[in-house]
């Protein structure tokens, strides 16, 4: 983990930052942000004074090489020249104030998601341009071309009068989305609309063995799972990261994929099809992926069925891996465990030799 002290300094070195100018940001003398920055002092518990702090340099990084050097650090794609001031003043304040950036970053992302898509910006009239009859088939190329696509696979679900199961193959990161945020934010908010609708995803995500990847993928369609009307899956086999593709079929509607090598993007290929025999290739290549996978995870719309579930992960027998604070009680030594037991309770008698503390 990254010190608060090395954090400070990087934001101020690539904000061309004074103490003198910081310390006038947050009504403290000088000295003490030189003693911030030499670890002599930590960061402030008072979250009014973080935010402030988190606002100033979120002001100050509008540049593009400043929001890549953010989006280096911290791990996260989404932070692009487009993303709004103050949704990166949230993820300045986590990462300033050490949280587990995984569930900050999803939880930034669900206070800035839009609950309607009319409130972002429309795309251009030439994006809206009807299918033809009997289906097309069009190839786009780059990072833009993603984007156009994904547009115009929006645009047909967005005609669609019957209700259907999406299907989604996310075996890829979402660079090319995440780093245009107003577009990212429109197609959560046209997704959501169109769950509001009836429709459903089954969905395969990347291989678990590349954390980055799946929960860059997580953060986006968190705000989907929620709805309760989600499949996920996985292919529990482990691959090489020579391939990565993406691919979504809508049955008797439309299919994209895309398919690039190692970590290029702007060589990227994406097709965009309506035609009837093309989709159902698809659609029929999917069903054939899915017979191999495993489901991912559960989403619960009720809250009494979470008990159950908890109940039944924490009695699994086999390895654990835990992060906290503290030894863990699969962990720790027999004897600190009844020292511990004994403070708690003093009348507490001691435990017979051989048997289990609990």
């Amino acid at each position: 983990m990254i010190p608060f002290s090395e954090k400070l300094s990087f934001l101020m070195r690539i904000t061309d930052t004074s103490n003198k100018a910081l310390a006038a940001e947050l009504s403290v003398d000088p000295s003490m942000v030189s003693l911030m920055r030499t670890g002599k002092r930590k960061l402030s518990k008072n979250p009014l004074q973080v935010q402030k702090m988190a606002s100033f340099f979120a002001k100050r990084c509008s540049a593009a090489f400043q929001r890549q050097a953010l989006s280096e650090m911290l791990g996260q794609s989404a932070i692009s020249p487009s993303m709004p001031t103050d949704i990166l003043a949230g993820y300045l304040k986590n990462w300033l104030q050490g949280e587990s950036s995984l569930a900050d970053t999803l939880l930034t992302g669900i206070q800035a998601f839009p609950s309607r898509a009319e409130h972002l910006p429309e795309p251009s009239p030439a994006s809206e341009a009807p299918s033809e009859p009997g289906g097309q088939t069009m190839f786009f190329y780059g990072e833009e071309g993603r984007r156009q696509v994904m547009r115009r696979c929006m645009q047909e679900l967005r005609r669609l009068e019957k209700p259907g199961t999406i299907l989604a193959v996310v075996d890829d990161n979402l660079e090319w989305l995440l780093s245009d945020y107003a577009l990212s934010q429109r197609i959560q908010a046209s997704l959501t609309e169109i769950m509001s609708r009836g429709f459903s995803f089954c969905q395969i995500m990347p291989p678990l063995n590349y954390i980055n990847r799946y929960t860059e993928s997580l953060q986006f369609w968190l705000p989907v799972y929620v709805t309760g009307r989600v499949r996920v899956f996985y292919y529990p086999r482990l691959r090489g990261n020579l391939y990565r593709h993406s691919m979504i079929v809508v049955p008797g509607c439309c299919v994209q994929y895309s398919c690039s090598v190692a970590l290029g993007n702007t060589s990227d290929i994406t097709m965009f099809s309506t035609d009837p025999q093309l989709v159902a290739a698809f659609e029929k290549q999917f069903q054939q992926h899915l017979n191999l996978c495993l489901p991912s995870l559960t989403v619960h719309t009720d809250p009494g069925e979470t008990i159950p579930s908890f109940s039944n992960f924490f009695s699994l027998q086999g390895d654990v891996v835990q992060a906290i604070n503290s030894l863990s009680i699969t962990s720790m030594p027999r004897e600190l465990l009844e020292l511990c037991i004994r403070e708690v309770e003093p009348d507490l008698s001691a435990v017979s030799e051989g048997a289990a503390p609990f």
